[in-house]
C-alpha cells in the first residue's frame, strides 16, 4: 500500500474552493436573470393592462369627488390600473403624483 501524501488534502480543498466559487457564481446568476425575467414580463403585462384601459376612456369618478380633486382624473385612474396590475414589484406608488 502506498502512503497518501498530506499535502493532497490540502490541495483538493483549494480545488473545491476554486470551483465553488464558480458554482455559485453561475447559480446566483440564473436565480437574478428570472428575478429580472419576471420584473420584465409583469411590467410589461401592467403596461398593456394600463394602456387597455386607456383606450376606452373610463375614468374614476371618485376622482373628481375627492377633496382635492384630482388635476386629471383619466391620468390618475390609468396610473391607478397600471400599480394594481403590477402587483410583486417594489414600486412606489407615490412617484408621479
Amino acid at each position: 500500500m502506498s502512503q497518501r501524501d498530506p499535502r493532497d488534502s490540502g490541495q483538493a480543498l483549494v480545488e473545491f474552493s476554486l470551483s465553488l466559487i464558480v458554482l455559485l457564481l453561475l447559480v446566483f446568476a440564473v436565480i437574478e436573470g428570472g428575478r429580472l425575467l419576471h420584473g420584465w414580463i409583469t411590467l410589461q403585462g401592467a403596461v398593456r393592462e394600463g394602456s387597455r384601459y386607456a383606450i376606452t376612456g373610463k375614468y374614476d369618478q371618485d376622482c373628481l369627488a375627492a377633496t382635492p380633486a384630482c388635476p386629471d382624473a383619466r391620468v390618475f385612474s390609468i396610473k391607478e390600473r397600471v400599480l394594481e396590475a403590477s402587483t410583486g414589484l417594489a414600486v412606489d406608488s407615490r412617484a408621479g403624483y
